[in-house]
């Protein structure tokens, strides 16, 4: 006997994140999680003295994140319920500039939708992007964060009272970075870059001075350093013992008179230049607005 699936509409999205937010399961947000690295690994396109929007804010992670290290920012959430818990915990932030309300058209000059776009339910998806473009300012940037290539089967569960399939955070939409930059793209931003990113901090955080731009990344040779590479692999072939230097290359190979060793993937993101880290568990997009973006 085939299984059904569990069909989600307008009534029962909100009910289950309502039902989420009661219990501990919100521990499990993104946000709680990944708002350091996110804002390391997107921290060039912030506007120090501009307004940004958390769209979706959820539990207001990101939210207190921005605020916290002093970005402007106000929050949009549709469900009332997380809605009042996020008044209550970003009241005491000076740069908390409190809820959108749905009408700041053009208003923004960075809006972050992150882990949100894969909840959208297909039917409003076109509808839901185009309002999006109308919340970032011509020349704005819109930054944007979903699940890589998820499978949503695997990502699903059986209810054991009705037997219905559903996936287990309502997710809707399974983007890849080719899909993700035609649809936004279609919407009326110039792609930046589409970043396949692990959101661990081990991959940010020592680097936070490079990616935060407070250090200049060091110029490499990524030929030198592959030859280096290959040259180790040789060696080892033949039986003799790989040398430090042929497995990372050497700071002579990436321009760091220091001798600082910087992941090359630093500079792909300060560059941006499509980067991958880690597991690439999650796309990174960042948009321009274009000017005459309808």
């Amino acid at each position: 006997m085939s299984v059904e699936r569990f069909h989600w509409d307008e009534d029962s999205v909100p009910r289950f994140w309502d039902r989420v937010a009661e219990t501990r399961l919100r521990e499990l947000s993104f946000g709680r999680f990944a708002a350091r690295s996110l804002l390391l690994a997107c921290r060039r396109h912030l506007a120090p003295t501009g307004i940004h929007l958390d769209l979706g804010a959820g539990d207001g992670d990101l939210t207190a994140a921005l605020a916290g290290e002093g970005y402007r920012v106000r929050a949009f959430e549709p469900s009332p319920v997380r809605r009042q818990t996020l008044g209550r915990r970003l009241a005491g932030l000076e740069a908390f500039a409190g809820f959108d309300e749905g009408d700041a058209s053009g208003h923004y000059d960075v809006v972050l939708l992150c882990e949100v776009i894969e909840h959208v339910l297909e039917p409003q998806l076109d509808d839901f992007l185009r309002m999006l473009a109308r919340r970032v300012r011509a020349g704005g940037t819109l930054i944007v964060t979903t699940p890589n290539a998820e499978d949503l089967e695997l990502g699903s569960a059986i209810c054991p009272s009705c037997g219905l399939l559903f996936h287990r955070w309502q997710h809707q939409t399974s983007f890849t970075g080719e899909s993700l930059r035609a649809r936004l793209e279609g919407v009326g931003f110039d792609t930046l870059a589409v970043h396949q990113l692990e959101f661990s901090e081990r991959f940010y955080l020592p680097y936070a001075d490079y990616l935060t731009g407070a250090r200049a990344v060091p110029r490499r040779s990524r030929a030198r350093s592959a030859l280096r590479r290959l040259a180790g692999a040789y060696r080892c072939l033949q039986g003799r013992p790989v040398r430090p230097e042929d497995r990372h290359g050497t700071s002579a190979d990436r321009g760091d008179v220091l001798g600082i060793e910087v992941s090359d993937y630093v500079a792909d993101i300060v560059g941006d230049r499509d980067a991958r880290v880690g597991a690439g568990s999650n796309l990174l997009y960042v948009g321009r607005r274009r000017d005459d973006a309808a």
